[in-house]
């Protein structure tokens, strides 16, 4: 891909791991150390990368470039999650670096965390108090979002993939975007579709199924349907009929479970289809299936973590209320999970996180006006009254970065306060990954 080099712009980019335990510890501080430090080489205009991966394709020449702006990469955060045994990292820079630290941080996760899930399979860590996130491979999603506020406020009023049409049924078109026919000669035009569609080719090497969403794809088909009419993923982990079978002994989960938490229009669970030529693992998770694309604009993730008084049904009409498709808020795709200890969880994509009908506060705004509405519902039974927004809300919060978060680190000036940042970052992904501590103060 080198037409990655021609471009100054910025991007942001989410690698999505499915672990998050206390036994993925060690294996995810590795993936992070590496690829902060895969970073800081990338960071020096002069020094040999050759060793990096061997990306010669997504190597530029350096000679007569001045300004080290364009050089800038780094790990904006790094988080892991316990109970949905789900981590995430998040990049920030110059496309082709960005790129190729992604591909660094999914084949070096693959690497070292396939002989994790064999020794947790071999001792039995898991417990039966949490639920996982829905994943359909080990190195689950991977996201690039452009960095260029212009472009993102153009597309705000001119996409092609608008929340509506993410919101929409899935069509099923004539179309076969066979993994092992990915893009045939579509070339994006855009740095975050080159970006995405170059981590594809990597992956797609190795053995991993990729699905193109966004400008990646030649149909620019949105995330939420590639999910849908292509991978298992609403079927999958915390959503699979087995681990939903195992909330019903609780006695908030008498609602029938075909009213739960899938949306109405996810089809049949899809079969997660093997590599044509897979490595020799053990791990059934090692390779699998990834999404990978460029979303139109910036995305942010927000999820309101219920308390244990708070019942499904409750919790889905909480979903219902701030999802675009039920006539919420604009441009928030909204799903209920199944979290730990009997709680269920809201996680909200937000594909308008700049506008004030679609960001973070409204959608706490609508928290208020759901706790409101179960107190007025339960009005006359003490016992099911939640009273207070502390009774129903264990925490509302956001996952993952802002576009103004990326631009601050990008805006570090020199290497000692990249490696401050950096930091940083380990002290609170070990917190995280070994202790589950979550501090807001730095979200």
């Amino acid at each position: 891909m080198t037409l990655l080099g021609r471009s100054n712009e910025r991007v942001a980019c989410n690698v999505y791991i499915s672990a998050g335990k206390p036994y993925h510890a060690q294996a995810l501080l590795h993936v992070l150390e590496s690829s902060q430090e895969l970073c800081r080489q990338l960071r020096y205009p002069y020094i040999s990368i050759n060793d990096s991966n061997n990306h010669d394709d997504a190597i530029i020449d350096k000679k007569g470039e001045d300004d080290s702006s364009c050089y800038r990469v780094a790990v904006v955060h790094a988080y892991a999650d316990g109970p949905y045994e789900r981590s995430s990292l998040h990049l920030a820079g110059r496309p082709e670096f960005v790129a190729q630290v992604a591909y660094h941080v999914a084949i070096t996760a693959i690497d070292s965390l396939s002989r994790c899930h064999i020794d947790a399979d071999a001792t039995n860590h898991d417990d039966n108090t949490s639920s996982k996130h829905p994943l359909v491979g080990l190195v689950d999603h991977i996201s690039i979002m452009s960095l260029n506020k212009d472009t993102n406020d153009e597309l705000q009023n001119n996409d092609k993939t608008t929340s509506s049409s993410t919101n929409a049924p899935p069509t099923k078109e004539d179309n076969d975007n066979d993994a092992d026919d990915i893009q045939n000669d579509y070339i994006p035009t855009d740095a975050k579709g080159l970006a995405a569609l170059s981590i594809i080719h990597e992956l797609s090497a190795k053995g991993v199924i990729c699905f193109p969403y966004g400008t990646a794809d030649r149909d620019h088909t949105p995330l939420s349907i590639v999910r849908k009419e292509k991978t298992s993923f609403f079927h999958s982990g915390g959503l699979s009929e087995k681990e939903l079978n195992q909330i019903q002994h609780s006695p908030k989960g008498n609602d029938p479970i075909s009213d739960t938490i899938i949306d109405d229009s996810s089809p049949a669970p899809l079969p997660v289809v093997p590599p044509s030529s897979p490595s020799p693992s053990p791990s059934p998770l090692s390779l699998g299936i990834c999404t990978i694309g460029s979303p139109s604009h910036f995305v942010e993730n927000f999820n309101i973590r219920l308390s244990d008084k708070i019942s499904k049904k409750q919790a889905m009409a909480l979903t219902k209320k701030v999802r675009e498709r039920d006539g919420g808020l604009l441009g928030v795709e909204a799903l209920t999970l199944p979290y730990s200890h009997g709680r269920y969880e809201v996680a909200c994509n937000l594909l308008r996180p700049d506008s004030l009908e679609g960001n973070a506060d409204s959608i706490l705004l609508k928290v208020e006006e759901w706790v409101q509405e179960q107190n007025d519902n339960h009005h006359d039974d003490i016992n099911t009254r939640v009273k207070s927004q502390k009774d129903c809300v264990d925490d509302a919060y956001r996952v993952g970065t802002t576009m103004s978060q990326c631009l601050d680190v990008m805006d570090l000036d020199n290497e000692d306060m990249l490696r401050v940042h950096d930091s940083l970052v380990m002290d609170r992904f070990r917190n995280y990954a070994l202790h589950g501590i979550i501090n807001r103060e730095h979200e």
